[in-house]
């Protein structure tokens, strides 16, 4: 499978093909092809920021932009790899099966899709169609949390619903230690009548 293939197999039969990506060891491609993606949304995202500047609402300079966003760039990948590993712990642990590099790679080609939400949102803005640049950004959002899902059920040959339960255990956990930050900061606080 070529890298043609594989992109319009990401696009037109996710199923099949990221079952084949997790299979046969793509992860260096899986990495270039999420950084090209992140690089591209970058500049392109960049480009919506020029429409109504970001100065504004964060006080950045002009210089720094391009700097804050490639570290954003760097910090994505360095998270995809987070997640990776962390999905295949947790599926090691709860499901007995694993495949780190195949999931690396897939997640990385479920990030495609996202390629295509800023030039659309870019596009909705500069026509004045507001709601298409909300609506876009949502639903290839959307589209790609779907392909994550069938990454994580192809690579660890998984049922959808172990998949799903699998892709929320991080959410959970985070939204626990949140709870958890926020009832010790709010027992502290005296209350005063």
């Amino acid at each position: 499978m070529n890298l043609i293939e594989t992109i319009y197999g990401i696009m037109f039969t996710p199923v099949k093909t990221l079952n084949t990506i997790s299979k046969n060891n793509l992860w260096l491609a899986g990495i270039i092809l999420f950084s090209v993606v992140m690089i591209f949304n970058m500049i392109v995202n960049r480009g919506i920021v020029l429409l109504e500047p970001v100065e504004q609402v964060l006080a950045i300079p002009n210089s720094l932009i391009w700097l804050v966003a490639f570290i954003g760039v760097i910090f994505s990948v360095i998270m995809l790899f987070i997640m990776s590993g962390l999905y295949s712990l947790l599926g090691e642990i709860i499901y007995q099966t694993g495949n780190a590099k195949g999931l690396l790679a897939s997640l990385g080609f479920a990030s495609l899709p996202g390629i295509f939400a800023p030039p659309l949102q870019y596009i909705a803005i500069t026509a004045g169609f507001t709601p298409l640049s909300i609506l876009a950004p949502l639903v290839i959002g959307l589209w790609t949390l779907a392909l994550q899902i069938i990454a994580i059920r192809e690579s660890f040959e998984l049922s959808t619903s172990q998949a799903i339960f699998l892709y929320l255990i991080p959410m959970i956990l985070v939204i626990m230690i949140l709870i958890v930050i926020l009832v010790t900061i709010s027992s502290t606080i005296p209350f005063y009548k």
